[in-house]
């Protein structure tokens, strides 16, 4: 369920830390000095008062995921590693994810994903897809072709599978996207917390637009509404605003009429329409429920 993490933790003893790493380096910034190294796959920064290490949990631990028990002893593991109490650390990033074995290519559910709100979609290629915020990335890909060009092992059950994962990146202040006033390392062997962030990794893949095709004859009204939601959701609702921004700039519109056509954007881009998501994405979705129900399951 969690990948990636940044965690940071005050210290005293700055030679201890660093003591214990490999390849360091020492990083002179006036009066400053500050040392990097490697913990295994982990990247690690020491500092006279604080020590950070980030990288990959099911990396380090030579895992593809880890269950709460694999939580708990990484915890232990990692702790016994740099001689500090990890457990107490607090939490600076935080990816969360799920992989999914699917009866398709991954590139045919890419294909359906549109935009996300607020989100600028930033890339698009047959093995992957990737959403951008400031403090937050959504990440659609190929995990059997990403283990493959990194040159890892595939394990046997995915040999010849199509396997999609989703990953939520919260590469910064995961405490207040969670609305939480802090994460500690240990609260990532806590169910209820794997729950809460479950429940937000789900409501991230809802907010994702996907494209949906018609299920039945409609009139010629009733396309051409459709037409125009369907036109407004491939393009987004924050590219529609750039564009009335830049024409009111340029004084093709005034501003009056350029309100007028976003409040008519904003309206009609949630109209329902006489469409149904595709059979990829409905295989997907249910996938994404199933996954959310099991980590909710596990808290109980």
């Amino acid at each position: 369920m969690f990948d990636t993490v940044k965690l940071a933790l005050p210290i005293d003893d700055l030679e201890q830390a660093k003591g214990r790493l490999s390849n360091v380096k020492a990083h002179v910034d006036g009066e400053k000095v500050t040392f990097t190294g490697k913990m295994g796959p982990l990247r690690v920064k020491v500092s006279q008062s604080r020590f950070v290490v980030e990288g990959s949990l099911p990396t380090y631990c030579g895992k593809l995921t880890l269950s709460l028990e694999e939580m708990r002893a990484c915890i232990a593991r990692l702790s016994d590693a740099f001689g500090l109490d990890l457990a107490s650390a607090k939490v600076w990033r935080l990816d969360t994810y799920a992989d999914f074995v699917l009866s398709r290519p991954v590139a045919d559910y890419l294909a359906h994903f549109l935009d996300g709100p607020r989100y600028c979609r930033v890339s698009y290629e047959r093995t992957g897809k990737r959403y951008v915020l400031k403090w937050r990335h959504l990440v659609f890909y190929d995990k059997v072709a990403e283990l493959k060009q990194k040159r890892g092992l595939v394990p046997a059950a995915w040999v010849d599978r199509h396997v999609l994962r989703f990953e939520m990146q919260m590469r910064s202040r995961p405490n207040r996207q969670l609305k939480l006033k802090v994460i500690t390392f240990a609260d990532l062997a806590d169910p209820a917390f794997r729950a809460h962030v479950a429940a937000r990794w789900q409501r991230e893949y809802e907010g994702v637009e996907k494209k949906r095709t018609y299920v039945e004859s409609v009139s010629v009204e009733t396309l051409k509404r459709d037409l125009h939601v369907a036109g407004l959701r491939a393009v987004g609702l924050d590219a529609v605003e750039t564009i009335l921004a830049s024409a009111q700039r340029r004084g093709a519109v005034s501003r009056d009429k350029r309100y007028r056509l976003r409040r008519w954007a904003r309206a009609t881009y949630n109209l329902d329409t006489r469409t149904a998501l595709a059979p990829p994405i409905e295989e997907l979705d249910s996938a994404v429920r199933e996954q959310h129900g099991r980590i909710c399951a596990a808290k109980n």
